[in-house]
């Protein structure tokens, strides 16, 4: 499962299929994603949450149980929730950037854009060839923090690591609408004086 990409913003996270997930591979004891509606847990996940709170009343550092409750209320879109598991994970392993990256989406998602830029920006000290951290760092910017200065040198840093990553056409089109506005910005700024 891939849970890296943030569900949001600008033309270019609209057009590219934003998946998610950011633990690479799916731990075995990972749940698959549920068909049910965000914030939700179908009943069948329930007990799953339940293993994974026992797991972690006996044993509070188990990282594969951290990581899985953490996974869970992504994929269930228990943003809030998430976050907790995660940190506590990242607390144990501030190298896997994956979860770093998860733990942003969440908090973006969450309504905590400045800890979701930190959080990107972790995880691409932890992996600096890490393009979804790249990808939803320029997100963030230009979406929440209207940086689009930001934004636009975390894309071409992606791109210069990336050149041919899956979605280049996409961000290289952002770029230059970004580009754009923030010409004509200035071209009006000029006008007024």
């Amino acid at each position: 499962m891939n849970r890296n990409y943030l569900h949001l913003c600008t033309a270019l996270i609209l057009a590219i299929a934003v998946s998610s997930s950011g633990c690479g591979k799916k731990e075995e004891n990972t749940p698959p994603p549920p068909s049910t509606q965000p914030g939700v847990a179908a009943p069948s996940l329930m007990g799953t949450e339940q293993r994974y709170q026992d797991i972690l009343k006996a044993d509070p550092n188990n990282y594969d149980a951290l990581t899985g409750l953490g996974n869970l209320y992504y994929d269930t879109g228990r943003w809030t929730e998430a976050i907790e598991p995660y940190s506590k994970a990242v607390a144990i392993n501030p190298k896997n950037a994956n979860v770093i990256v998860d733990m942003g989406t969440c908090y973006y998602k969450s309504g905590q854009a400045d800890k979701a830029v930190d959080a990107f920006k972790k995880a691409i000290e932890a992996d600096p060839m890490h393009e979804n951290a790249r990808l939803n760092l320029g997100v963030v910017l230009a979406s929440a923090k209207n940086d689009r200065e930001g934004a636009i040198k975390a894309w071409e840093d992606l791109l210069r690591m990336r050149p041919n990553f899956t979605n280049a056409d996409a961000v290289k089109a952002e770029i230059a609408k970004l580009r754009a506005q923030l010409e004509a910005e200035k071209a009006i700024a000029k006008g007024k004086r």
